[in-house]
């Protein structure tokens, strides 16, 4: 079966309608295989220099802009611990994780854990660390982004030299390698939609259960990678349908399209039935978790006006780490889908007309203009009709549906190249499309790729031996992107955090509202509007399970880690032990709170005690009474917990897990 991917379609045809060919000999297999191993040879060769110089930095640099615009970096790292921790370690569904949020934990159906990957990772993971890993792991993606659609284009022409470039122009598209930047490894990660539309082909001509059940398994590939992908593979299926059954209808073969649609009936079938268990409860929980409503607004939909770069740039370009390529095609491959539009109008006619729906869908529900400044000027799109179909709401960025546009301007391409370039000599074809890969190649990357460092304070492996289950709280809460440093840090540590970032905004616990914690992140001791009790307080930190408070040292404010620790010694209900100490963090031990966890807390539980939370964005508590006005962490013109109205006063109360408020007025 994999031999028969490798394969022309006129292999195909001779393989359905008769007996199986005899087994060729070994010269031929070997014949055969040599444009594969050409191709991952090409694909790996582009990979790492479109990345370069990440491949003299495995062991500590990942591939991201440094800066917050990747943040998801780390999320990413965390995904490929996460698959390794639930199946090897914890022997548990991977899609809901008590490691985040604790002691809530989160479900992560609505989360791009990018699974597929992660199980890719396993392997690796038993003799790598997870930077190089994750590193790895990023190349391979690149790899099977141009070596899929490679085996798709193979598949359609015939002509393996053109089917090379389709396969560059997709590892190479600028969008691509933005995503990239950007840290999107999930996004990048579409090789699934290549696949499941090669193998819906094959199926549909092949007609045999198990290539449908091949092409079902693909579906649920890409789907497993991101719900964005599936959607995306969805569509194309969907205008591919279309395409074939009106051609049907036209030519009068009813019979024909009956037993097509009988045929596309059985990939649905074989494909909900491997898809449903885990899209499901996402579909569930997209619609009745109150979380996982994200805002109408659309955060990526393409312009008209941005669609090619004006004008054109190279590798040559000396651009910053923080440069984004402003279109999502490159000029290169967009002439070459014209050339091979109009050399070959009638092979690449479906393909061309898949790119321009693609396309017009990519632009959302209404039309933007302005070649700066991007202007909407109102007039509905076809995109308004599918974004009011059930579920589709939850996908808000149309524009990355012009990764599939760029698979199908890579078809068109290779159909077109394929036909010019038949008459010449074999040597002569190979010489010629490979100026073609070159010129694509230099057109799209900008060099040097920017890296980020992906080093980790030792205290995190140190820390990683010790058993039991129990919990870091990191300080300052103000540190940027903590939520998802302190993900990066569990994968060193492998214990429970209280805090995370998902792909949703899950409820928790606001332990970081609670007094002695809130104190601790101001370092203020004295009292405040709200307080807990001793032993509430003993109680919180337990049912949290605290063992380490490790405090980050802020290069602004010096001073400010020997004020917050200093706090957290006189507000907390337990004596701190400097553990650990370098330039960047200093780690204490919970000594009380270590002994409960290491004795009577090993199997026991505390829950978390009821509390009134601080807000943190309120100024410090002013020297006075905290009897009267002046104990209200109030400033002006904000609404406090109590503030005083014409007649009366006024109570405003919002839940600790910030979801609504409550008001009261009295007088």
């Amino acid at each position: 079966m994999l031999r028969s991917l490798f394969q022309s379609p006129h292999n195909h045809v001779v393989q359905v309608r008769g007996n199986a060919p005899p087994r060729p000999p070994s010269s031929s297999r070997r014949h055969h295989l040599l444009p594969h191993l050409a191709a991952l040879v090409i694909y790996s060769t582009l990979a790492g220099i479109a990345t370069w110089p990440l491949l003299l930095h495995l062991p500590t640099h990942l591939p991201a802009m440094p800066n917050e615009l990747s943040q998801d970096l780390w999320q990413n790292v965390w995904n490929v611990w996460w698959v390794r921790q639930a199946l090897l370690v914890e022997h548990t569904n991977p899609y809901t994780t008590g490691m985040l949020f604790y002691p809530q934990g989160a479900s992560l159906y609505l989360h791009t854990l990018n699974l597929p990957l992660g199980l890719a990772g396993l392997p690796l993971l038993s003799v790598l660390d997870i930077v190089p890993t994750c590193n790895l792991l990023t190349l391979l993606v690149l790899v099977l982004s141009g070596y899929v659609p490679f085996l798709l284009t193979r598949y359609l022409t015939g002509n393996a030299p053109a089917a090379l470039v389709a396969g560059v122009v997709v590892l190479c598209s600028p969008q691509r390698l933005n995503d990239l930047r950007l840290a999107q490894l999930p996004t990048v990660s579409d090789y699934g939609v290549s696949l499941s539309l090669l193998l819906v082909l094959m199926s549909l001509e092949r007609r045999t259960w198990r290539m449908v059940a091949l092409a079902a398994g693909a579906l649920l590939l890409t789907g497993l990678s991101s719900w964005y992908h599936l959607f995306h593979t969805l569509l194309l299926l969907s205008l591919l349908l279309a395409w074939r059954a009106v051609a049907a209808w036209r030519s009068g073969k009813g019979p024909a399209l009956r037993h097509e649609l009988i045929l596309w009936g059985r990939m649905a079938a074989c494909s909900a039935l491997l898809i449903m268990p885990f899209l499901l409860p996402a579909l569930v929980e997209s619609q009745t978790a109150p979380y996982a409503q994200k805002g109408s607004d659309l955060v990526a939909s393409a312009s008209l006006f941005h669609l090619v770069p004006f004008p054109p740039g190279g590798v040559w370009q000396n651009v910053p780490s923080s440069w984004l390529s402003p279109s999502p095609f490159a000029w290169l491959p967009v002439l070459l889908a014209l050339v091979g539009l109009w050399s070959a109008p009638r092979r690449t006619g479906v393909w061309a007309a898949m790119a321009l729906g693609c396309l017009v869908l990519s632009l959302g529900p209404r039309l933007h203009t302005g070649s700066v400044d991007l202007v909407d000027t109102g007039i509905p799109l076809p995109y308004a009709l599918i974004r009011s179909l059930p579920f589709v709401g939850m996908f808000r960025a149309p524009g990355r549906i012009n990764a599939v546009t760029t698979l199908l301007l890579g078809i068109v391409a290779a159909v077109g190249l394929a036909k010019l370039v038949r008459p010449l000599p074999a040597g002569r074809a190979w010489l010629l499309l490979g100026v073609v890969i070159v010129l694509i190649a230099a057109e799209t990357l900008r060099l040097p790729f920017p890296l980020t460092e992906a080093t980790v304070s030792p205290f995190y492996e140190q820390i990683a031996s010790e058993p039991g289950e129990w919990s870091v709280l990191e300080l300052p809460l103000d540190r940027p992107d903590r939520h998802l440093l302190e993900m990066y840090a569990q994968t060193s540590h492998d214990h429970f955090i209280l805090t995370g970032q998902t792909s949703r905004n899950v409820p928790r616990v606001p332990y970081e509202s609670a007094p002695p914690i809130a104190q601790a992140e101001q370092a203020d001791p004295r009292p405040d509007i709200v307080m807990l009790a001793p032993d509430d307080r003993e109680c919180l930190l337990r049912a949290l399970r605290v063992r380490y408070l490790v405090v980050h040292h802020d290069p602004r404010h010096p001073e400010r880690a020997g004020h917050q620790a200093t706090t957290a010694a006189q507000v907390f209900p337990a004596s701190l032990t400097r553990v650990y100490a370098d330039r960047h963090l200093t780690a204490y031990r919970l000594d009380e709170v270590a002994a409960w966890l290491d004795g009577p807390g090993r199997m026991a539980r505390s829950e978390v005690p009821l509390f009134l939370g601080l807000n943190l964005s309120w100024p410090p508590p002013k020297q006075g009474s905290m009897d009267g006005p002046a104990g209200c962490r109030q400033k002006a013109g904000d609404c406090g917990p109590i503030r005083s109205v014409p007649g009366g006063w006024y109570w405003n109360f919002r839940s600790t897990a910030c979801r609504g408020h409550a008001r009261s007025k009295s007088g």
